[in-house]
């Protein structure tokens, strides 16, 4: 590898977090760089660059089946290609995104491999952890590789010359079948801090000043049914030295100029929310940052929730789920509805605004489990501040994906291809989306007697009691950050 560029266009944004700094991408541009492989980030999920493709193609493009095309698609593929082209660089590293972004994405990696063979062009972050080697299927030829989890150990082997057959952390397209190469939890404090300057990461100052860190590898070491984390990046979770995250804190506060931060471990180890805000206010950062993180019920129970507040944490994004415990249970959730109640009490108490996300309708609610999470959605209104709310999602490696007969999914025949390509747009009211390529039981039906339009119809009675009864707004924990 000589030289690398890093790239990301999302499309259509269907998140405002999609214009944030991305800390990843920084991460494998930092890590190229120590080794001396110029690398440059190209990251279009900004101001400048979705004004210069403009609505018209932007709209286009999502509405796009995947693999088709016209003049205009075709015709911005191939600027970005020569673009791209002109660099000299030999490996790229796309980030995959869902929806638009990745129909674009992977047009443009074809693209660039009819012009130029000889580029290596690796897949990484989100739709890689969705469905891994699913997508090296879905467009044969187009990527050499894709890497999982945070893969910052796959990027180093790399960059030191390493044999890609044998790169942690990487599937390789060249075997067959090609098969993910596991390796040990990820050491968090071998690698640098993320690549924010200009020179590097372009563009970076049209991007929305908020941005990520993490207080840990990202492993989980529960076991929910519906997610993919523990998959790809393991059950053992490594906290980092609080004093290196201190270091990354004052970089971005005082060599970038950043207030606002967002802690984005889905679970961050126990009490290391409040080993954060006890450095925090001990360091000449007390009083000039704002904060928000995920945090789960059980894990984090104990935290010291008005010290958070004191060294500046304004909401905390907290995966509920369901309130019926029977519901909680069989998703292996592993908190209750006590749980529930006690850390959100604390937490609001506090002065922290509660972000609460729920799974619904999931597979198998009834009558019974739905009038129960709304009963006590009542009982618990006062100290949840915001309700986010989606049906369930299906996807391989999750026993939900992978045993789907022994949770009450039904998988169409062509699940995998079909939800890859799926036009995701989580900005969009949920009833004009299409139908997904599977269904769940639902008040005692089997699966394939459930049609999707059912399941919103569910969703739209449980949505209409949280907003207009109980008036709790969809409002994501780093809405406060931008807000601030």
């Amino acid at each position: 590898m000589r030289s690398a560029l890093i790239y990301n266009l999302s499309g259509e944004l269907d998140d405002i977090s999609h214009l944030f700094p991305n800390e990843r991408l920084g991460r494998i541009a930092s890590i190229l760089q120590g080794h001396g492989i110029p690398a440059t980030i190209i990251d279009q999920a900004n101001h400048h660059d979705l004004q210069r493709l403009g609505p018209e193609y932007l709209k286009s493009l999502g509405e796009l089946e995947f693999g088709g095309t016209n003049s205009q698609h075709a015709a911005v593929v191939a600027a970005e290609a020569k673009a791209i082209l002109t660099r000299g660089v030999d490996t790229i590293f796309l980030n995959l995104w869902h929806g638009a972004g990745f129909t674009f994405s992977i047009a443009l990696a074809q693209h660039l491999r009819s012009l130029a063979p000889e580029l290596t062009i690796i897949g990484v972050r989100q739709k890689v952890d969705w469905f891994k080697a699913h997508i090296l299927r879905l467009a044969p030829g187009a990527l050499d590789g894709l890497i999982t989890g945070l893969g910052y150990d796959a990027v180093d082997f790399l960059a030191k010359g390493g044999a890609p057959a044998n790169c942690p952390n990487i599937i390789w397209a060249a075997t067959e079948p090609p098969r993910e190469n596991r390796s040990a939890p990820l050491d968090v404090e071998t690698f640098p801090l993320a690549s924010y300057t200009a020179d590097i990461y372009t563009n970076i100052t049209e991007k929305v000043p908020l941005h990520t860190i993490t207080l840990s590898n990202q492993a989980c070491p529960n076991r929910c049914v519906f997610c993919i984390r523990p998959e790809n990046y393991g059950r053992i979770n490594v906290k980092r030295d609080i004093q290196s995250v201190l270091q990354e804190l004052r970089s971005l506060r005082h060599d970038h100029g950043i207030r606002h931060v967002r802690v984005e471990d889905s679970t961050p180890p126990a009490g290391a929310l409040t080993e954060l805000a006890t450095a925090i206010l001990g360091s000449d950062l007390r009083g000039d940052m704002a904060f928000s993180a995920f945090a789960r019920m059980d894990t984090n129970r104990d935290e010291d929730f008005s010290l958070l507040h004191e060294a500046g944490f304004l909401a905390l994004f907290l995966g509920i789920e369901s309130l019926d415990d029977s519901n909680l249970k069989r998703i292996r959730k592993g908190i209750r509805y006590e749980d529930i109640c006690r850390t959100l009490r604390a937490a609001h108490a506090a002065g922290l605004k509660t972000v609460g996300s729920f799974i619904f309708p999931l597979p198998g609610e009834t009558e019974k489990t739905m009038q129960t999470t709304l009963c006590r959605l009542r009982e618990i209104r006062g100290d949840l501040d915001s309700l986010l709310v989606l049906p369930a999602g299906i996807y391989p490696d999750t026993p939900w994906g992978d045993a789907p007969e022994d949770h009450g999914v039904f998988l169409e025949e062509n699940f995998v291809e079909a939800f890859i390509t799926y036009p995701l747009k989580y900005l969009q009211p949920i009833h004009l989306w299409p139908p997904v390529p599977f269904t769940y039981s639902i008040m005692g039906r089997p699966a394939k007697d459930v049609p999707f339009t059912d399941i919103l119809k569910l969703y739209a009675e449980f949505t209409e009691v949280a907003r207009q009864e109980l008036g709790l707004p969809a409002v994501p924990d780093y809405y406060y950050l931008s807000a601030d």
